[in-house]
């Protein structure tokens, strides 16, 4: 009866360390993530199109202006939600939906709204809002996938 039990802790433990061999990392899952779905060229496309926005709003273009830049942003926006949701953490699942659903919402109610200064003015602020959120979010997958951070001017 002992060789059998001797027999069953070996194969338990053979499983258990071929598991432990077929797992990934946090960190390497989400470099592999955010290097397959672009994450950093989707954050660049976001920040940009929000800048459009602004610029639009901020030099009083004709409504149809904003809304082509609304749009954009709208799209690049749902993008992101399709094709970078969920990640491999949590944490950073939670900020980055956040951060998309910021800009989705700015950008409707641009859409629906380029022609009052008053809802331009709330979405130029939401815009804002959303980009602190993208910062977060860049910060938290940078520290997740143990890329330094490098501010330009600071060794």
């Amino acid at each position: 009866m002992s060789r059998r039990i001797a027999l069953l802790v070996a194969c338990a433990a053979g499983a258990l360390l071929l598991a432990a061999c077929g797992t990934v990392s946090v960190a390497v899952a989400t470099q592999h993530w955010a290097s397959a779905n672009s994450f950093l060229q989707a954050s660049w496309d976001l920040d940009h199109d929000a800048r459009q926005v602004h610029t639009a709003i901020a030099r009083h273009r004709s409504p149809s202006a904003i809304r082509t830049a609304c749009l954009e942003l709208f799209q690049d926006a749902n993008g992101v939600n399709t094709d970078l949701l969920p990640t491999p953490d949590a944490q950073l699942t939670t900020l980055l939906s956040s951060t998309v659903d910021a800009y989705v919402h700015a950008a409707a109610v641009c859409d629906e709204e380029s022609t009052s200064a008053s809802a331009l003015v709330a979405v130029d602020h939401q815009l804002v809002v959303a980009h602190g959120d993208l910062i977060a979010t860049l910060l938290r997958e940078f520290a997740v996938s143990n890329h330094p951070v490098r501010i330009l001017g600071i060794p």
